[in-house]
């Protein structure tokens, strides 16, 4: 079996079957993979207090959400127990929140519809990953960038990767910035910084991968 008996979603074994053929065609058409990790905040008090019907009843429902909230071809898996994970193509920063925004909508209008006396409660962490083979930047807000360029005090300085090259070919001393090119060209240059080197700029604009 490779779906939950009680959602309807995949299980582990749905999610291992199908992971690799959607993380090589998000790598090979460039899309964002998106990952969610689900879990239901007040599981063992629905329990406690309503009983295991009840509880049940909030796991079923969150899979609904999930499905309901989905764009398109998402994978919706319970990864056991209160927890839940969905995998998602063609996704920036903006759908994600708008997946939790539509998610969190449904279970309120399920419980009020259903006359529940209880809210179910659920945190919801997700990321973008860009699978491009030729990128070297992602910044956390699901912008990707293929080359950069140093600059100091206002000139570019040609071949320069790293403080190291900046040491065997002069001082130092002056103030740096980086443009950052995107796939189509386009330039974005981060602030002047005195720190020489292309790491500290990164990690001052929030980037989450460089290589």
């Amino acid at each position: 079996y490779i779906t939950d008996m009680l959602t309807g979603l995949y299980n582990r074994r749905g999610y291992v079957q199908h992971f690799e053929a959607y993380y090589n065609e998000c790598k090979e058409n460039k899309y964002g993979l998106a990952v969610f990790v689900i879990d239901m905040d007040n599981m063992k008090h629905v329990n406690d207090t309503y009983g295991h019907e009840e509880g049940d009843y909030c796991l079923i429902t969150i899979g609904k959400a999930m499905q309901h909230a989905a764009y398109d071809d998402e994978i919706c898996i319970r990864s056991g127990g209160d927890e839940f994970i969905v995998l998602a193509k063609k996704y920036t920063e903006e759908k994600i929140e708008g997946y939790k925004k539509k998610l969190r909508a449904f279970l309120e209008e399920s419980c009020a519809k259903d006359n529940k006396s209880f809210d179910i409660s659920v945190s919801i962490g997700g990321f973008v990953y860009q699978l491009f083979d030729d990128v070297l930047v992602v910044d956390n807000y699901g912008n990707s960038f293929t080359s950069y360029q140093w600059y100091k005090n206002g000139e570019l300085v040609e071949g320069a990767t790293d403080q190291y090259y900046l040491e065997e070919n002069g001082s130092i001393d002056g103030v740096y910035s980086v443009a950052l090119i995107d796939e189509n060209g386009n330039s974005f240059k981060t602030c002047d910084e005195t720190f020489p080197r292309i790491e500290d700029h990164l990690q001052n604009i929030g980037a989450t991968e460089y290589t």
